[in-house]
């Protein structure tokens, strides 16, 4: 029971310090952000995601 318990607890504190990393990964917008909306069609694809990013990191 103990060992079990352990692995568990293991597991939880791993998933706890991955979801802070992906969380703090440097993404400024969302396909939400009709700023990142590069061709006016009033949706957000990855694609026009990807280039706002990557100018507004400088990249």
């Amino acid at each position: 029971m103990r060992k079990y318990f352990l692995s568990v607890l293991t597991i939880a504190m791993a998933s706890m310090a991955l979801a802070q990393v992906a969380s703090a990964s440097g993404q400024n917008s969302s396909l939400k952000d009709l700023s990142a909306d590069l061709n006016g069609d009033g949706t957000v694809t990855l694609s026009e995601l990807r280039f706002h990013n990557s100018e507004y990191r400088g990249k």
